[in-house]
């Protein structure tokens, strides 16, 4: 009809990494794997206190690193995993406790 539209794009890691819209708000905020990896370092450990933008743990994946950041303030209450571990996509990796 000659009218212009906005289309974006999004690759499979920005699909993952985008809230959940039909999900009910839980009580602790899990981050998750956005693909098969291995865990090249932690930066937090349970009991760390952590801010939205705070960079978590690094994955590597076909030959390049992935900072996961917090998305919401919190504590962290459990790491899951560790340097040199190898995870799968959407496995949970580490829980925060929202703030």
């Amino acid at each position: 009809n000659g009218q212009p539209i906005a289309l974006s794009v999004e690759n499979e890691l920005e699909r993952r990494a985008r809230p959940h819209r039909n999900r009910v708000a839980t009580v602790s905020s899990q981050i998750r794997a956005p693909m098969p990896g291995r865990v090249v370092k932690v930066n937090v450990r349970p009991g760390d206190t952590v801010m939205p933008g705070t960079p978590l743990l690094g994955i590597e994946a076909m030959k390049m690193e992935n900072e996961l950041n917090a998305s919401t303030a919190g504590t962290v209450t459990k790491v899951n995993v560790q340097v040199g571990s190898t995870v799968e996509a959407d496995q949970e990796l580490i829980v925060i406790e929202p703030a």
